[in-house]
C-alpha cells in the first residue's frame, strides 16, 4: 500500500510541477484570432507530451475586453488539453481563468476536472489546435 501511495504521490507532484512551473516561462505561439479580433489563441510550443495517438498541450486565450463567467470577468485563460489524433477529439484536463491578459494576474477560477471527449468541428480553434498538436513529434 505504501508503494502504491508513493507512486501516486510522485505522479501528483510531477503533474503539479508540469501544471504550474511549465507555463511560467512559456513560449506562446499564435494559433489564431477571432474574425472580429476580440480574442487571440496561443499554444505553448516547448512542452508537448505525445504518447501514441494522444498529445497533451497548453493553450492560452487572450481577450481584448474582459469576458463574463459567472460572478467574475476574466481577461485570459489557460488550459491543458489532450488530443486524440486518430479519432479527432479532445478533452480538457485543466483550465484556469485570469484577471489580466496572457495568463497574468489573479487566478479567478480553476477547474481540474477532466472533461468528456469532445468531437472537433471544422474551422474552429480546437481544429487548429488538433492540427498543431498532432504534427508535433
Amino acid at each position: 500500500m505504501v508503494i502504491v501511495n508513493t507512486l501516486r504521490m510522485k505522479k501528483v507532484v510531477a503533474f503539479a510541477f508540469l501544471l504550474f512551473a511549465s507555463t511560467a516561462d512559456a513560449e506562446w505561439m499564435i494559433l489564431g484570432a477571432s474574425a472580429n479580433g476580440d480574442s487571440t489563441l496561443y499554444w505553448e510550443n516547448s512542452i508537448i507530451q505525445r504518447s501514441g495517438d494522444y498529445v497533451k498541450m497548453w493553450k492560452l486565450a487572450n481577450y481584448s475586453s474582459p469576458m463574463p463567467q459567472g460572478n467574475v470577468t476574466y481577461s485570459s485563460y489557460k488550459d491543458f488539453s489532450e488530443y486524440d489524433c486518430k479519432k479527432k477529439k479532445f478533452r480538457y484536463l485543466s483550465a484556469s481563468f485570469y484577471s489580466k491578459n496572457m495568463g497574468k494576474g489573479e487566478v479567478l477560477y480553476r477547474d481540474d476536472k477532466i472533461s468528456n471527449w469532445i468531437s472537433i468541428q471544422s474551422d474552429t480553434f480546437p481544429k487548429a489546435a488538433l492540427e498543431i498538436a498532432c504534427q508535433q513529434k
